[in-house]
């Protein structure tokens, strides 16, 4: 026996330095592990989008990647309700692939996924596996959810292929490495280090990121000047205002004071190595606390809102105003957390810019 293991070691070391033709390949992602400098969380998000329609009985759910024997939707409650576990809440989550390195070059090619979870005595529950071409259209169509690690605007089909997340392998070509973790690292740094190209998705360096500017008076910024730009455009045209603001008393409404309190803006920021573009997409004014509708980039450059001849645009582009950070992608920053948030953008630190303390 032990020699046999010598053999298989030796003869997969070699793959690995050597390279390999497509070999079948299953790697697996734990929830738990996805740590949040990935910026997104595949194990979460695929069973959470996949299980209405596994309910509903519009998407196959096969037993195993063989694809022999089909689970319907009543015997997946079924499966539910004897382990006291939802399959949108599965933590493991295993990934058959094909792998390919020849040279500098790999390759893979993902074919489905299989939802693991524990029972009561520790055991593997099985629920089940899904052909990732049933589901394609649903991934390309489908925004992953993205923290203030990650990127902008990301698919699940992008996402899965970009393997920016922590996986191990656990079975090469038809060999079991669950108890070989040093081979399979090995593995695994050899088909994803530097030297070599892979055909992995490339996340986009850009995120999306809201702030609040106030009226501050604070010299050397131009917060006053903003707000005090949009107060004069909102005197000449208060009926943009009024259709917020429900008073129906006709004098009220004449003489409704214009104070904006505050302006939200959001940017979509994008990374160039050390080199971050800010582009403002849209404002959203409020006066005297009342969210108005928004005024895209090229709303702003049409009305051409002007103080103290400045341009309000030339103003947000010159970015010389605080701002309070309040959200970035789809993680809305905690007011503990903003000042060091708005240290590490500023940083070039894209996917550590939230670092949690607990």
């Amino acid at each position: 026996m032990k020699i046999l293991l010598s053999i298989l070691f030796l003869s997969l070391s070699f793959w690995a330095r050597a390279g390999y033709d497509y070999t079948p390949v299953i790697v697996h992602l734990n929830k738990e592990k996805q740590h949040d400098s990935v910026g997104f969380n595949i194990v979460e998000e695929l069973p959470r989008l996949l299980y209405k329609k596994l309910l509903e009985g519009e998407l196959k759910l096969y037993t195993n990647a063989s694809k022999e024997l089909v689970i319907d939707p009543s015997n997946l409650i079924k499966l539910e309700q004897d382990n006291h576990i939802r399959f949108d809440a599965v933590p493991d989550l295993f990934v058959n692939e094909l792998w390919s390195k020849l040279g500098r070059r790999f390759e893979f090619k993902i074919l489905g996924f299989s939802f693991f979870a524990r029972k009561k005595d520790n055991s593997l529950l099985n629920f089940g596996f899904i052909d990732i071409m049933d589901i394609k259209d649903q991934l390309i169509s489908t925004l992953i959810s993205t923290n203030a690690n990650g990127g902008n605007e990301l698919n699940m089909w992008d996402a899965i292929h970009s393997k920016a997340y922590p996986f191990q392998i656990v079975k090469f070509g038809g060999h079991d490495l669950v108890k070989k973790p040093e081979l399979a690292i090995k593995l695994k740094k050899k088909a994803m280090c530097q030297k070599v190209q892979p055909n992995t998705y490339k996340i986009p360096m850009s995120k999306r990121v809201w702030s609040t500017v106030y009226p501050s008076k604070e010299i050397g910024l131009d917060n006053k000047l903003i707000c005090q730009s949009l107060e004069g455009y909102y005197q000449k045209n208060k009926h943009e205002v009024l259709e917020f603001i429900l008073i129906p008393d006709l004098h009220i409404r004449k003489n409704y004071p214009i104070i904006v309190t505050e302006v939200e803006l959001e940017e979509l920021w994008t990374w160039d190595n050390d080199l971050i573009t800010k582009k403002i997409v849209r404002i959203r004014p409020s006066v005297n606390g009342v969210p108005l509708g928004y005024l895209s980039w090229n709303n702003l450059k049409e009305k051409n809102i002007l103080r103290d001849f400045r341009a309000l645009t030339d103003l947000l582009e010159d970015h010389n105003y605080a701002a309070n950070i309040t959200q970035i992608n789809d993680e809305i920053i905690e007011r503990e957390y903003r000042i060091g948030v708005s240290n590490n953008l500023n940083k070039s630190y894209f996917n550590k810019i939230l670092i949690r303390t607990n």
